[in-house]
């Protein structure tokens, strides 16, 4: 996969600690995935992530069944978005908006067994809540699955 070079490469951000800020003060991940009759599905969701070095992996989660569900057994490649928006602002001889967003490609792998726990606990932890007991009948309905990001590309308006 390659994404095609930014066109403003004055915008895009490299430091990996100026990402974790914006991405733990985001508060929606959008999925967009390969839906039923060739017609793209995007959702908005609730996520987690981590960092190793220069990698991304986002975490989300929901029920068994559903066109998510069901379309990422399918095809589970995967563009995740998210963004900050700050303001909109006069510049001569128009308008502009600041902002940072993420883009990023990877595939959506369906967790297993403690790696499920682990998952819901970074969705968790990035939603507010600090150490809970995840009770484990809570995956007889709940999948769990990351995005290990293949590729993405981090922009700032300001």
């Amino acid at each position: 996969m390659n994404i095609p070079e930014m066109r403003k490469q004055n915008l895009l951000v490299k430091d990996m600690d100026e990402i974790k800020h914006f991405l733990d003060g985001a508060t929606t991940m959008r999925l967009a995935f390969n839906g039923e009759d060739d017609y793209p599905i995007i959702l908005p969701l609730s996520y987690g992530y981590s960092v190793d070095g220069d990698k991304l992996t986002f975490y989300f989660h929901g029920g068994f069944n559903g066109v998510r569900y069901e379309s990422l057994l399918k095809d589970n490649h995967v563009c995740i978005e998210t963004d900050s928006f700050e303001r909109y602002r006069q510049a001569p001889p128009s308008a502009t908006a600041d902002y940072i967003s993420l883009v990023g490609f990877g595939d959506a792998v369906e967790l297993k067994d403690d790696e499920k726990t682990d998952g819901m606990r970074k969705i968790l932890e990035h939603c507010g809540y600090g150490y809970i007991d995840i009770d484990p009948d809570l995956f007889k309905i709940t999948s769990v699955f990351k995005v290990e990001l293949e590729e993405y590309t981090c922009k700032k308006k300001e």
